[in-house]
């Protein structure tokens, strides 16, 4: 058990180091048009938020990519700003 609890919490750790990033890219993505570049990042942190057990995250997420999948700029939009809100909540749980 105690193995397990070490190996999820620098999972976390090394998920919350490259949050920055990932946050970044998205706007970047976002402010550029780049709905593909958002979709694909919003996958991998889809998988990601699964990997440090947080499946709100990862719905979050998947909402996301498939907002940004379908052109709407309102829709992913909201999406985005939804999902931020919800992984620095989930960060700060770490």
């Amino acid at each position: 058990m105690g193995g397990e609890k070490t190996i999820l919490r620098k999972i976390r750790e090394k998920f919350a180091k490259n949050v920055p990033d990932y946050k970044n890219r998205l706007h970047q993505a976002f402010e550029s048009k780049d709905m593909l570049e958002l979709a694909e990042t919003a996958h991998y942190l889809a998988s990601s938020a699964h990997a440090v057990q947080s499946s709100d995250l990862a719905a979050s997420a998947k909402k996301l990519e498939l907002s940004a999948r379908s052109g709407r700029q309102g829709e992913t939009a909201d999406a985005l700003k939804a999902f931020i809100e919800h992984l620095e909540a989930v960060l700060a749980t770490f």
